[in-house]
């Protein structure tokens, strides 16, 4: 972040208003900001981190003790800060919630906390400010997000309070090193140490523990170390492999075993009904020739009936033949008797 522009209105020692041009440093990445005590060299720290986080810079100074206390009652306190971040310019006003004078009558009137930010940019008319964010805590959190620091973070590494260097450099390696703690904020690095111990140790105990695990495993195995135990492992990879090559080979024989017992099953059901139609046959035959006994009979038979017929009309036409020849004997004497009586 480069500063670029700060005004200060009734703020801290600056009864009035007081503006600061930063770029006339000329692009210089370091400068000095020296005065005697109590000239106003700590409000403009105050003045950039109440603009950007809404607090002083060292946090021990409340928003309503930066007003400054020679400030006329229709003096409004205000801070505008304008900065360059990441090639982009912005601008940053806050009011912090104070007593004015009234606009109209006589008497104070305590006005709310106001922020706002513009994003700058260069068009036809030259540069313009646009409106990015309103309102005390978005304006905090938009910085935040901006800047990557929260305002603890920023107090800690952009701006170090008044006075603290004193301390240190008079103080004991006790007293040093507790000074170091609240100027850096180092309660957090010891809560982290504290944590990556006991993370070192969990990992330290999860080694043991995985390392007696492996020695139990290669006691188990009757090995002295991995390598054996890869050795074996491979071994019994590939006694592994052997073994599913015979089951498969074990599969397919009772595969093909099973499909012959199936053709089996099926030639015996097939030869089963062989037997059943053989026997058939020969019932059938047995049958038939029972049948052309019978037939055979029965034409025999017809043919006695025939001759029987035969024989009894013969026997009735010899029987007719014998009566004919007897009524014609018969005739032929009283014809010779007619005859004969004729002719005497």
């Amino acid at each position: 972040m480069r500063p670029l522009r700060l005004e200060m209105k009734a703020f801290g020692p600056y009864a009035s208003g007081q503006a600061l041009d930063f770029s006339e440093i000329n692009g210089r990445s370091l400068f000095l900001i020296h005065g005697p005590t109590g000239a106003g060299k700590s409000t403009i720290l105050d003045a950039i981190c109440f603009a950007l986080y809404g607090e002083s810079s060292g946090g021990d100074r409340a928003v309503r003790h930066l007003r400054s206390d020679h400030a006329s009652p229709s003096e409004a306190t205000e801070v505008i800060f304008d900065f360059r971040l990441a090639g982009q310019e912005y601008r940053i006003q806050r009011r912090p919630e104070q007593e004015v004078s009234k606009k109209r009558g006589a008497g104070l009137v305590r006005v709310k906390p106001e922020a706002h930010i513009w994003k700058a940019r260069e068009s036809g008319d030259g540069r313009q400010f646009d409106l990015v964010q309103s309102g005390w805590s978005r304006v905090t959190d938009f910085v935040e997000g901006l800047v990557g620091f929260s305002k603890d973070q920023f107090r800690q590494v952009m701006m170090i309070p008044q006075g603290r260097f004193r301390e240190l450099l008079t103080a004991g390696s006790g007293a040093r090193q507790a000074i170091l703690e609240v100027l850096f904020q180092t309660a957090f690095y010891r809560r982290v140490e504290g944590e990556l111990k006991a993370a070192a140790k969990s990992l330290a105990d999860e080694a043991q523990e995985r390392r007696r695990r492996q020695q139990a495993i290669l006691e188990q195995w009757e090995v002295e170390s991995g390598d054996q135990l890869l050795e074996k492992a491979r071994a019994k990879e590939v006694k592994i492999k052997e073994l599913r090559a015979k089951e498969e080979l074990a599969r397919r024989v009772d595969e093909e075993a099973r499909e012959r017992l199936e053709n089996a099953r099926k030639i015996a059901e097939k030869l089963k009904e062989l037997t059943q139609a053989r026997a058939a046959v020969e019932a059938l035959e047995k049958e038939a020739k029972r049948f052309n006994d019978q037939r055979s009979r029965l034409a025999r038979a017809r043919k006695a009936a025939a001759l029987v017929e035969a024989a009894l009309s013969v026997s009735k036409r010899t029987k007719e033949a014998g009566e004919a020849e007897l009524k014609c004997e018969k005739a032929r004497a009283r014809l010779k008797l007619a005859t004969e009586t004729r002719v005497k």
